[in-house]
């Protein structure tokens, strides 16, 4: 008889199945990871594919009002795919005020797409920021004074959906603030994302109306000879937690001047806590008709290295952000703000 053959057969394929399901999909796979602040099913949206969800790392411990630092990864693996599996770090840091426009870390804000109607935070191809309501502030240790909580996912090993690692970032924002018992109802509305330059793309500048800023004209101090001439702008859209602009300068070397602008309220009191910020280069807060607008400026290398090599005096590097001020206080009625390090 063949028919023990045949069951022998039909269990080892029932087996495989098993084994592979368990192995390539998320079947019986847990509902969340990082202590609960990450879903299982925002963190399948992010890393989207074949494989099965798990920590990379030690699950850390709930955020609470004694635990100081957060830090998590997750991966989708398989024993069935050869090379680096995709990687979803999820962190809470406290950066400086510049943080959103002015670091190495977020080097593109132009490139970036803005959350819009609710959460402060942003988004691209592999990496996103949330800040946590002001509310939550003194909820979560900080390291020193001045600094505040910012919740930052990067993708490794591969790209993700903008929209779905926005939503990611949001909702574990606001399981946080859940667990630290703070009130932040911006982090429960629907996650909308707006840009990078869905309408306005990348044109030749307008020297007398940079980034589409009625007004906005740089110096001719801003401009070297060959080596950084006007050229073309790209900009996100308007009506988010900020706006950017970068200008790329023609010239052989590719400089690049960026400008930012966000009058969100958890952004903006956020660089008010730093008395620096109305004192630095390249960064300030204005008191405007509609409210307080954070307002910065940053170049990349290539352009600093020209300003360098030129012997451009120091007194002349900010001469287009003090235009792009100039251009902003008029068009939405502002004035320098005193932020005497305000919380």
């Amino acid at each position: 008889m063949k028919f023990p053959a045949l069951a022998s057969v039909c269990a080892l394929v029932v087996a495989g199945a098993g084994l592979f399901a368990w192995w390539n999909t998320d079947l019986l796979g847990q509902d969340d990871f990082c202590a609960g602040v990450v879903s299982a099913d925002d963190a399948g949206a992010v890393l989207d594919g074949a494989g099965r969800l798990a920590h990379a790392s030690a699950e850390p411990e709930k955020v609470s009002d004694n635990a100081y630092g957060f830090d998590c990864v997750v991966e989708r693996g398989s024993k069935l795919i050869r090379g680096d599996q995709a990687r979803l770090t999820v962190s809470l840091n406290r950066p400086d005020t510049t943080f959103p426009f002015r670091t190495r870390l977020w080097k593109n804000p132009a490139g970036m797409s803005y959350v819009a109607d609710g959460a402060a935070g942003a988004v691209d191809d592999t990496r996103a920021w949330v800040m946590l309501p002001a509310a939550c502030w003194d909820k979560i240790p900080s390291s020193g004074s001045n600094a505040s909580p910012v919740l930052e996912l990067e993708v490794s090993n591969g790209t993700a959906d903008r929209q779905a690692l926005a939503a990611t970032a949001v909702h574990a924002a606001r399981q946080i603030a859940r667990d630290v018992g703070c009130r932040a109802p911006e982090l429960s509305r629907p996650v909308h994302i707006q840009g990078p330059a869905d309408l306005g793309g990348t044109s030749r500048t307008d020297r007398a109306n940079g980034c589409g800023v009625k007004g906005f004209r740089l110096p001719e101090s801003a401009f070297i000879g060959g080596e950084a001439a006007p050229g073309s702008e790209r900009f996100t859209e308007a009506g988010a937690t900020a706006w950017a602009c970068t200008l790329d300068l023609d010239g052989p070397t590719d400089p690049q001047l960026t400008f930012a602008l966000s009058q969100d309220p958890t952004l903006t009191r956020f660089a008010g806590q730093d008395p620096a910020v109305a004192d630095q280069d390249g960064a300030a807060l204005l008191e405007c008709a509609d409210g307080t607008t954070y307002v910065s400026m940053d170049h990349n290398d290539a352009y600093e290295d020209l300003l360098l090599d030129n012997k451009v005096p120091g007194d002349r590097w900010n001469d287009p952000f003090r235009a792009f001020i100039d251009a902003v206080a008029k068009k939405l009625d502002c004035k320098r703000a005193d932020t005497g390090g305000r919380n």
